[in-house]
């Protein structure tokens, strides 16, 4: 009669046992599950847009994009937490043969203004928004990432200059996101 009493009493133990190590594994999964989505929740940023007389562009509000006049710019937007900004300007394409050729240009007139000067690309032809746009991007320094958009649209050509500082708050990641936002008047 003892023995079986003993099983008993250790068959209890077991299944306390056991229970308290199910319930443990649920609560540290629980505490993984709230941690991953908090994380995932913080990574997708909210926007603010920003517009000029022929354009609207929203960003991600934790850069903290505030607008700068700029007589020679559509818009110009200055992130204050990053170092970061964004230039937005415009030009007539009517009178323009060769586009790639004309974009060449700009870009070798551009960068002739800047020294120190590293990874120049070509210009590439892509698609944004369903426009022809023509994109070349520099790094200036070691820490400014300067990535150019020339969006054409009803004989007028768009310009998007990012002027990323990537040694604070990298803006990178958003561009294309920045950029898909954009909505052309």
């Amino acid at each position: 009669m003892e023995d079986l009493n003993l099983d008993k009493k250790f068959l209890d133990k077991k299944h306390i046992i056991l229970i308290v190590l199910i319930l443990f594994l649920v609560i540290v999964a629980s505490i993984l599950f709230f941690l991953l989505k908090s994380d995932k929740s913080d990574n997708s940023a909210t926007t603010i847009s920003f517009t000029s007389s022929n354009l609207t562009i929203s960003v991600p509000t934790n850069y903290k994009f505030s607008k700068i006049d700029k007589d020679s710019y559509d818009l110009v937007l200055r992130s204050d937490t990053s170092g970061s900004a964004i230039y937005f300007s415009h030009t007539s394409a009517n009178t323009i043969r060769d586009k790639i050729k004309f974009v060449e240009y700009d870009k070798n007139d551009y960068i002739s203004k800047f020294s120190n000067i590293s990874e120049v690309s070509e210009v590439s032809q892509k698609n944004i928004n369903g426009l022809e746009t023509y994109n070349y991007h520099f790094r200036y320094k070691e820490t400014m990432y300067i990535d150019v958009y020339w969006i054409l649209k009803d004989s007028t050509f768009y310009t998007i200059d990012f002027n990323i500082n990537t040694s604070s708050d990298d803006l990178t990641p958003y561009v294309e996101e920045i950029l898909n936002s954009l909505k052309l008047n």
